[in-house]
């Protein structure tokens, strides 16, 4: 069996642990391979792993879901994980850190403005200090929660596919936008908060019906 990666490369499974262990191992010694089920409607995702010097493979059939079960399950200290699961700083948790430019209390008053502005059932804000460069707004959902969905959908535990879907808004306060969204007032603060949101959605493909609507009007009404 040989897997594939985004560049069209092909490794034994033997061969890719050893070849992504110098770059994707994490804290705690497990091998980390990050894959994509679906390489274009997650291409934004795929491009911050390779962007941090990550290996990405492709798993793009539905006979993968338990074929990446067993990967786990035979090979020692050995995880997957879908690129669209975390940031691309998270994926890997490697513990480093990064410095904040925001102050604790600026960090907090960020964390409060978007949590007012998103459904609090559905959206969790989470603060990360991540690099500049990297995306404001990074909407995942964690591989736990969306295998055991997946899992429960294909008729494997009927429990799990009754889970409401949750999801984790990673605001980067290192973002050029988030000092924006800080000194913004009133209704300017709003339009920045909805805008970050939405088109963190629209990357997810979670944004439809009259929140899609919406958002195309005005961003036809800003031209």
């Amino acid at each position: 069996c040989l897997l594939q990666n985004t560049e069209n490369e092909y490794s034994s499974i033997e061969e890719y642990i050893t070849k992504i262990a110098p770059n994707q191992t994490d804290k705690d010694g497990n091998r980390v391979a990050l894959y994509t089920n679906d390489a274009d409607k997650q291409h934004s995702f795929v491009e911050a792993a390779k962007a941090k010097g990550y290996d990405v493979l492709v798993l793009d059939e539905v006979i993968d879901n338990h074929f990446i079960g067993n990967l786990e399950q035979k090979n020692e200290k050995f995880q997957l994980k879908r690129v669209d699961a975390d940031t691309a700083s998270k994926l890997i948790d490697k513990d480093e850190k990064n410095e904040s430019v925001l102050s604790e209390d600026e960090v907090t008053k960020l964390k409060e403005a978007f949590e007012a502005a998103v459904n609090k059932e559905k959206y969790t804000i989470v603060s990360e200090v991540m690099s500049p460069d990297e995306s404001f707004i990074t909407i995942t959902r964690s591989e736990w929660e969306r295998r055991m969905s997946e899992m429960g959908g294909m008729g494997g535990m009927q429990m799990f596919g009754q889970l409401p879907e949750k999801y984790s808004v990673s605001v980067n306060t290192n973002h050029p936008l988030a000092a924006k969204v800080l000194k913004a007032k009133g209704e300017e603060q709003t339009s920045l908060l909805a805008n970050a949101i939405d088109l963190a959605k629209l990357s997810n493909n979670l944004l439809s019906g009259k929140e899609l609507t919406e958002f195309v009007k005005k961003q036809y009404a800003a031209l």
